[in-house]
């Protein structure tokens, strides 16, 4: 039963990471089809989005709750809470 729970959560944290991946590089596209028509300042929020995402922290803490098993709820509030 542990090794099942384990291979699980390996299959969880590596949608995460995938999907993370995919955050990033969709916001990239963005940024390059839209460079001419955006301002300075949105740039900088699609930006930090990217950083945001790229974090060690935030994917830790992710990954954290994906072990620990934490519903998407408390998972949302785990990370209000620490930042």
């Amino acid at each position: 039963m542990k090794i099942k729970k384990r291979r699980c959560r390996k299959r969880k944290i590596k949608r995460f990471l995938q999907a993370v991946g995919d955050a990033v590089k969709e916001i990239e596209c963005l940024k390059d089809i839209s460079n001419n028509s955006m301002g300075e300042k949105e740039i900088l929020l699609l930006d930090s989005h990217i950083l945001m995402l790229s974090d060690p922290d935030f994917q830790k803490q992710i990954k954290d709750a994906i072990g620990k098993n934490l519903s998407m709820q408390n998972g949302r509030s785990l990370k209000q809470s620490n930042f």
